[in-house]
């Protein structure tokens, strides 16, 4: 299903990206890895040589970023088939102790970013008839968390999006799902 196909992963130097990248590898899926940590992207692209690799940098909290990553999809000339929106963090503090800037940069990378990608990569696959679009949301969408209340509710509106799309999109053959995982070992944690 996925082989010889290519897969565009946001947030793959680390945690659930990386094993995602890791996985679709393993079934011969072609990657292009996105974050913002290249040293990271290289090892992994290197570790990953069985399949076509390519690495692009970008740091998905400016506002030019999406459309910068896609620019550089379309030079490379690959078709984006299965798209994962995985980029995103968050801060475990109540909401007046962290900065509008902090806020507003999370809120850049869960949602902004992640509309801008979705907008972009998806309206090739509807005209092709074919396509997936895995946005990760979280368990934190379905419930307000004080401590946590931007990020669980830019995890809601990820969430309600996809559901959205998911409609709207069934007849043209692109799927659009949400992961909403909970407690999982990544750096999320250690970092929010």
């Amino acid at each position: 299903m996925f082989s010889g196909k290519t897969a565009l992963i946001t947030g793959a130097s680390s945690g659930i990206g990386e094993q995602m990248a890791r996985q679709l590898a393993a079934v011969g899926c072609n990657l292009i890895l996105v974050a913002h940590r290249t040293d990271r992207l290289d090892a992994l692209a290197r570790e990953l040589s069985t399949v076509t690799v390519d690495v692009i940098t970008a740091d998905l909290s400016d506002p030019q970023a999406a459309d910068a990553v896609y620019e550089q999809t379309v030079v490379l000339g690959r078709m984006i088939v299965v798209m994962i929106n995985n980029a995103g963090f968050g801060f475990q503090k109540p909401l007046l102790s962290l900065s509008p800037v902090d806020q507003l940069g999370m809120v850049d990378v869960n949602v902004r970013s992640l509309l801008a990608l979705t907008q972009s990569f998806t309206a090739p696959m509807v005209q092709r008839g074919e396509g997936w679009v895995l946005n990760v949301s979280s368990v934190s969408a379905w419930f307000p968390i004080p401590g946590m209340a931007t990020y669980a509710a830019s995890k809601a509106a990820v969430l309600h999006l996809s559901r959205a799309l998911h409609e709207e999109l069934k007849p043209s053959g692109v799927v659009v799902t949400a992961l909403c995982p909970g407690g999982t070992r990544t750096e999320f944690s250690s970092l929010a």
